[in-house]
């Protein structure tokens, strides 16, 4: 890849748009295919960069920004792609059922997240967001790839988001229960 972007430096005349974008876009499914979604992501972007109307790569970039965790960039590409006039009707429709899938994977319930039923006490609680930080804390994953490290930053955020939510509603019932 290296050895390619620069003969595409040489080049007297630079390459087209149209060319550019075909090149990252090609290195960015071989990324893809090899589970380096990181930088698969990244490719997409330059290839978004060269041709913004280059929908594959956008639905691609959603598809990594999802394996990665990255849920409000995925929900993002995939709301862009929805309201693109561009899109055949097949591909609108996928879009559209992924927007969903992204969108409740986000707005999972915090208890899920941390993987407790309704009725968990505080300790509970507590003892479960240890666990979960223990297995996804970015730092644990540094010597990791670089997917494995986004992926545990996305993971770990929504952890933690998950703990305080759960801990506000457990407290805001409880004073509820004790003062009614």
């Amino acid at each position: 890849y290296e050895l390619a972007v620069a003969e595409l430096q040489k080049m007297r005349s630079p390459p087209s748009d149209d060319n550019v974008a075909t090149f990252h876009f090609n290195h960015g499914r071989s990324c893809q295919a090899l589970g380096r979604a990181v930088m698969a992501a990244q490719l997409f972007t330059r290839t978004l960069g060269a041709c913004p109307s280059h929908l594959k790569a956008l639905e691609q970039r959603a598809e990594c920004h999802v394996s990665l965790q990255d849920l409000d960039s995925a929900i993002a590409d995939w709301e862009q792609l929805g309201k693109s006039a561009a899109v055949e009707g097949a591909t609108k429709k996928m879009a559209a059922k992924r927007l969903v899938e992204a969108r409740a994977t986000k707005n999972q319930i915090p208890r899920q997240v941390l993987g407790l039923g309704p009725n968990a006490t505080e300790a509970e609680i507590r003892k479960a967001y240890k666990s979960l930080c223990l297995a996804h804390h970015p730092d644990k994953h540094a010597a990791g790839t670089a997917e494995a490290q986004t992926r545990a930053k996305f993971r770990f955020a929504r952890i933690q988001a998950a703990l305080t939510l759960t801990l506000t509603l457990t407290l805001t019932l409880t004073l509820t229960l004790t003062l009614t």
